[in-house]
């Protein structure tokens, strides 16, 4: 194969990376994406797949800018709060569901709080925590 066959030809932008700020507009793109319940977004890769970027990218991205880190939790949390719906109203299977809020960040956990009130002491245990307000 000869070397022209192998190079871009003159004005071909593809190997020319997007700036910060575009990257910033496509992943606001993505959470709407995301948000749009019609879209039926389970997964990150539903997402950004559908915008022609490969894992590689995103994740590079992400990890070299901070507001893209965060646009990425926001697209998370969207896909989260349809799997959990999902599953609370039954219109998907526990077992996967729970699977994939463990892959997006959500955490279960079992622990039993003691509160002393007087001369009784009650036990509450905790099965999920609310992570809503972080």
């Amino acid at each position: 194969m000869s070397k022209e066959a192998t190079q871009f030809k003159k004005g071909n932008k593809a190997a020319q990376a997007m700036s910060d700020e575009e990257m910033e507009n496509m992943f606001h793109e993505m959470i709407e994406y995301a948000m749009d319940d019609a879209n039926e977004a389970l997964a990150l890769q539903d997402v950004y797949l559908k915008f022609n970027m490969g894992k590689s990218t995103f994740c590079h991205r992400c990890s070299k800018n901070e507001n893209l880190a965060e646009l990425k939790e926001s697209i998370c949390d969207a896909i989260t709060s349809r799997v959990n719906r999902g599953a609370m109203k039954g219109e998907y299977v526990p077992s996967p569901s729970i699977w994939r809020l463990k892959q997006l960040g959500e955490k279960d956990s079992s622990s039993i709080n003691h509160k002393h009130t007087g001369n009784m002491i009650t036990e509450h245990k905790v099965i999920f925590e609310d992570y809503s307000d972080e």
